[in-house]
């Protein structure tokens, strides 16, 4: 009962998640009895929590997303021009971005940095950092924790 009344206190966005997490994530299947009780039958995740958890990448500064590979591939399409480019094109194009590839090798090697831009993201894996390690200290609760993750997310969007 206590989880009823802590679970309807939620704003809807938190209900949303949460049944989007038992549905899609836990996979519990609902089966109906005549006598109108609800049994649920435990299925493996379709997505075990390795592959969607982030919490540990969090923690140790590293991406939680794959947007290096989304940039490159945006980059060297660009470079390319076309959907359905012609091999020799695509060679070409293969052979450039080895070559600058090797150039910020060297670079690197000789010890200039190469420009990096501020990334957009840095204040708010700053913030989920450190809400990971409050959590982790034991000084923020569940709910306290979702609530502030759920302000981060807030913030970033607005």
């Amino acid at each position: 009962i206590k989880f009823f009344f802590l679970f309807m206190s939620q704003p809807l966005a938190v209900i949303v998640s949460y049944e989007y997490f038992q549905k899609n994530i836990k996979k519990k299947k609902k089966i109906n009895d005549d006598d109108l009780s609800i049994r649920f039958r435990r299925l493996p995740p379709q997505y075990p929590p390795p592959t969607w958890n982030v919490h540990q990448s969090t923690l140790l500064d590293s991406n939680r997303t794959n947007n290096v590979c989304e940039g490159w591939n945006n980059r060297f399409n660009h470079l390319v021009g076309h959907k359905n480019p012609s091999i020799w094109k695509l060679l070409k194009n293969m052979k450039n971005e080895v070559g600058a590839d090797n150039a910020k090798l060297t670079l690197s090697e000789i010890g200039q940095l190469t420009y990096k831009r501020p990334h957009k993201g840095h204040i708010m894996q700053t913030r989920l950092k450190n809400l990971c390690e409050q959590f982790n200290r034991g000084e923020l609760s569940v709910d306290i924790f979702l609530t502030n993750i759920g302000h981060n997310i807030r913030m970033k969007s607005d």
